[in-house]
């Protein structure tokens, strides 16, 4: 595969087709493959009475035989990686065997209690006094990307943390992530600010949508990068409404980016579904952290409460952004 699948569009396709093996590894990983094939776990919780959310993430560099990836914690709005209440990440790891069932050099251990629904994660660190018990179970199928080697889908969480001594109980949701056969480039890009929201509001309601800022609800952006119009600005999500998976066709997506300039305080998307029934969400950030395991793709994690109609939700807002962008509206 040539092309960066999260950002492929399939117009007029919702979901692709996946099965219970798209949990593992997909090996035997072919030799001729291009050195930045990827294979990622993404999971997390948040506990919004705290103002925490969790990041755990390990991606596997199959072609330079190597994993990185672990976990970081934090609390409140931040403008600076270092500024995290914890963080644990390792660049240079060997690969797990198992990526269902292994222990990374990072001390997190992942367990797949059965696949496509259930996982336990955990760790703990003497050292800082931070350790967690980590259980999440699906409340809706993967939904998968018509592309292929993807799919997302919202978790109930339970556990408990321990921050630095102090203890907090999980309960609530999250939205994991799973990527394969996907070459991902470091290579530097000059698009508009993209944006991954989740939002969960119960086991039978969720969103989760990928897309580009509208250039339409902002002229400034409008002239600085044509062709990202509504319609062409949006990846890829769904709604997962009373038990069934529904498809989403544009969205318009305006993000207030109070954090100098460069980071969201604040979302708001237009979702248009395949019935053309339109959801408006409005998001505000109530904690936030810029990290840059992928040093050319600085990203801002958020934990996001969302309103829709009547409704409190939570997830996360990421929002990358490239260093062109951030050169030209980056502010003290």
């Amino acid at each position: 595969m040539s092309e960066f699948l999260a950002w492929k569009k399939n117009y007029g396709e919702y979901f692709g087709i996946g099965k219970e093996q798209d949990e593992y590894f997909h090996k035997p990983w072919p030799k001729n493959s291009p050195k930045e094939l990827i294979e990622t776990s993404y999971f997390g919780f948040n506990i919004p009475e705290a103002g925490i959310n969790a990041e755990i993430y390990h991606w596997a560099h199959p072609m330079y035989g190597l994993s990185s990836g672990g976990i970081f914690i934090y609390k409140g709005i931040k403008s600076n990686q270092i500024d995290a209440a914890y963080s644990n990440w390792l660049n240079y790891m060997p690969i797990p065997e198992d990526m269902t069932n292994c222990t990374y050099e990072n001390g997190i251990t992942v367990r797949m209690i059965k696949p496509l629904s259930e996982w336990e994660i955990s760790f703990n660190d003497k050292s800082t006094s931070t350790n967690l018990i980590l259980n999440l179970k699906a409340i809706m199928p993967p939904a998968f990307r018509p592309a292929g080697g993807h799919f997302t889908q919202a978790l109930k969480t339970s556990g408990e943390l321990v921050l630095h001594g102090k203890k907090y109980i999980i309960d609530g949701f999250f939205t994991r992530d799973r990527s394969w056969g996907d070459p991902r480039s470091e290579v530097k890009k000059d698009p508009p600010p993209a944006g991954w929201h989740a939002a969960v509001f119960s086991d039978n309601l969720a969103f989760h949508d990928f897309s580009f800022e509208s250039p339409e609800l902002n002229p400034q952006l409008a002239r600085r990068y044509p062709g990202y119009e509504n319609g062409k600005n949006f990846l890829w999500g769904y709604i997962w409404k009373d038990n069934q998976l529904i498809g989403i066709k544009s969205t318009q997506t305006q993000t207030h980016l109070g954090i100098r300039g460069i980071g969201p305080t604040e979302v708001k998307l237009e979702i248009t579904d395949e019935n053309d029934e339109v959801h408006i969400l409005n998001g505000t950030v109530k904690a936030a952290l810029p990290y840059a395991f992928w040093p050319n793709l600085p990203a801002f994690f958020c934990l996001t409460e969302w309103k829709y109609r009547g409704m409190t939700g939570y997830g996360d807002t990421q929002m990358g952004v490239y260093e062109q962008f951030a050169l030209e509206n980056l502010r003290d």
